[in-house]
């Protein structure tokens, strides 16, 4: 091993014991490794949610990447594919994870699986334009790609345990109401579309689904005690509804039908 990877080896060990917790600093883990190989990195969980992730100024991020931010959750269907790549592989090909070929050809991109016990936890993606990598590169990476795996195998039963009482919040919410206050809230989601937070007119949207605007406040308040969205009167525009739980949606649509 030569000096230098030695010294790229240590820079990334040292942050495993910067902090008296013990805990890995996913974003400034990123940071460093980023520094290190010249780079944009992101992680992402085995679910596609976004750990951590750092994007130079002279690299340009992704298409695919570029509306995602920390805390964020990846495309479906690219985190999928990202799941089915078994090992570190320095040479990803960019048509196959849905990118335009033109934009393909300006970058390389290497992805190291994350995994600890023989579960898959992530993955660990770096790509830039200028140059392919090296085998110091893939050393590197699967280096990082095993300190992140300690690290979160020591946090994933406490993001477990989260999920866990979210998806509760949305069990709740689906027990409390009638099969017309679900129907009036399929109708706000739908509204919403892929937003997050959207001003609803209650009484116009009532009238299009064919029910009262009773039921339908009704059943936004029954949403809102169980945690899973927030409202709030935007005056004569109507109300802000702001959706709070990353599960709501996708567990809604699939088990109120």
């Amino acid at each position: 091993m030569s000096l230098e990877l030695l010294d790229k080896t240590r820079r990334l060990n040292n942050l495993l014991h910067k902090n008296d917790a013990d805990v890995v600093d996913f974003r400034e883990f990123c940071h460093t490794l980023s520094q290190i190989l010249e780079t944009n990195v992101l992680l992402i969980s085995g679910k596609g949610k976004v750990l951590g992730l750092k994007t130079r100024k002279e690299i340009e991020p992704l298409t695919l990447f570029g509306d995602y931010d920390y805390g964020t959750y990846i495309d479906a269907k690219l985190g999928g594919r990202l799941m089915n790549i078994l090992s570190t592989n320095e040479h990803v090909n960019l048509n196959m994870l849905g990118m335009d070929k033109t934009e393909a050809n300006m970058y390389f991109m290497m992805v190291t699986p994350v995994d600890m016990a023989g579960k898959r936890l992530g993955s660990l993606i770096v790509y830039r334009k200028k140059d392919g990598f090296s085998i110091d590169d893939v050393i590197l990476n699967e280096y990082a790609a095993t300190i992140i795996g300690l690290a979160m195998q020591r946090s994933v039963s406490e993001e477990r345990y989260e999920e866990h009482h979210k998806e509760e919040d949305v069990a709740t919410a689906l027990e409390t109401l009638s099969k017309l206050e679900k129907k009036a809230i399929l109708s706000v989601l739908d509204e919403m579309g892929n937003q997050k937070e959207k001003v609803i007119v209650t009484s116009k949207l009532a009238d299009q689904v064919g029910i009262t605007r009773s039921v339908l406040v009704n059943a936004l308040k029954k949403c809102a005690g169980a945690g899973v969205l927030q409202t709030k009167s935007a005056g004569k525009k109507g109300t802000v509804v702001k959706i709070t739980n990353e599960f709501f949606e996708y567990k809604f649509m699939t088990e109120s039908q």
